[in-house]
């Protein structure tokens, strides 16, 4: 083993992939074919006023750092943040649709 000393750091680095999950475990409350998009352990959706529906074959591409995008399609994906994060506090009328 390693012996650390004060002033050693680690540095971890991660792959994150995306990948497209069908909902299986909660099928009294779920839409037919409803899936979700994670990037990693972050869900993704789409800050939208309308429905938008995706087919588990849709190709989800990253445009930057934490923007993500479906091939061909005007959509806009990013991560659904925590209710702690001001963000989403009363008053700033954030939205996101969750992708089904």
């Amino acid at each position: 083993g390693k012996d650390f000393k004060q002033g050693d750091y680690i540095e971890l680095t991660f792959d994150q992939n995306i990948e497209i999950v069908m909902e299986k475990n909660n099928q009294e409350n779920a839409f037919p074919d409803q899936l979700r998009i994670f990037y990693g352990i972050l869900m993704l959706g789409c800050e939208n006023n309308g429905d938008i529906k995706l087919s588990p074959n849709e190709k989800i591409v990253r445009s930057n750092e934490n923007t993500f995008g479906v091939e061909g399609k005007d959509i806009v994906l990013t991560p659904v943040y925590h209710l702690m994060d001001s963000i989403v506090w009363k008053g700033t009328n954030y939205k996101k649709q969750i992708l089904f």
